[in-house]
C-alpha cells in the first residue's frame, strides 16, 4: 500500500503540471482568436507561426458565425465543447462577449460546397444546444473572405445579422448577413458594402443593358437624380 501511495504522488504531479500547461495554452489560443476578431493584429508573422503550431489554416479563407442564447443563462466555453465537437468539423472557436464565436476555414474554390455544409452543421449545433440547455439559441453568419485580416469583418457581419433579426422580433433563428437586404447598408457604410449591394440588386439590369444596348441603368440614375419625379425624368 505504501508503495502504491508513493507511486501516486509523481503521477498526480505530472498530470497537474500537464493540465496547468494545457490551460495556459488554451488561454493564449483564445486571446489570439479574440485579437483576430477585433482586428488587433500587431505582429502578423508571429501570429501566423503560432497559428501553424496549433494547426489553424489561416492562409485559407474564412467565414464566421456567432451563437447567442435567447434567454439569460450563465455559460462558459467548456459548456459548449461537447456540442461543438459533435456538430462541427475543423473549426476554431471561442467564447467572447457573451457569444460563442466559430470560425470555419476553407479554400475559395471550395466555397460553394463548404458554405452550405457549414450552415447545415450550424443548424445541427443549434438543435443540440437547445436540447442540452432547454433555451433558445440564435445564430448569425457573416460572409466568406479570403484574407485572414478580414475575419473581423465577417465577425462584425455575423453580429449585425443577430442584432437586426432581434430588432425585427425574431428569436431562435439562423440568419445570414447576406439575407438582411437594405439593413446591410443601414448598419455598415463601407464602400465595398455599397458596391456589393449595388451589384446584388442591379447586376441583372446591367447585364440586360449590355446585351440589348439599352439604357435602363441610366434611366434609373436620372430618376433618382430628380427625386423619383417621373415627369421631370422623362423630360
Amino acid at each position: 500500500v505504501e508503495t502504491i501511495d508513493q507511486l501516486q504522488w509523481p503521477f498526480r504531479c505530472y498530470f497537474a503540471k500537464y493540465y496547468a500547461v494545457e490551460q495556459v495554452e488554451h488561454k493564449y489560443q483564445h486571446r489570439l482568436i479574440q485579437d483576430i476578431l477585433d482586428n488587433n493584429i500587431r505582429h502578423k508573422e508571429d501570429m501566423m507561426v503560432k497559428a501553424q503550431l496549433w494547426g489553424w489554416q489561416l492562409e485559407q479563407g474564412h467565414q464566421v458565425a456567432i451563437i447567442m442564447n435567447d434567454e439569460p443563462i450563465d455559460l462558459e466555453l467548456m459548456d459548449f465543447k461537447g456540442a461543438i465537437e459533435q456538430s462541427l468539423e475543423d473549426v476554431i472557436y471561442t467564447h467572447y462577449k457573451n457569444a460563442l464565436v466559430v470560425i470555419c476555414s476553407f479554400q475559395e474554390n471550395q466555397k460553394a460546397y463548404y458554405e452550405g455544409r457549414f450552415f447545415e452543421q450550424l443548424q445541427e449545433l443549434q438543435m443540440t444546444l437547445i436540447d442540452q440547455f432547454q433555451v433558445g439559441f440564435s445564430i448569425g453568419v457573416g460572409q466568406y473572405y479570403q484574407r485572414f485580416q478580414d475575419i473581423h469583418r465577417s465577425y462584425q457581419e455575423a453580429k449585425t445579422a443577430v442584432a437586426v433579426a432581434r430588432l425585427l422580433g425574431d428569436s431562435t433563428f439562423m440568419k445570414r448577413f447576406t439575407e438582411l437586404g437594405i439593413f446591410r447598408l443601414l448598419y455598415q457604410h463601407d464602400d465595398y458594402m455599397l458596391e456589393e449591394y449595388y451589384h446584388d440588386m442591379l447586376d441583372p439590369v446591367l447585364i440586360y443593358d449590355e446585351e440589348n444596348n439599352s439604357q435602363l441603368i441610366y434611366t434609373l440614375e436620372q430618376l433618382f437624380k430628380y427625386n423619383l419625379d417621373w415627369q421631370q425624368t422623362a423630360e
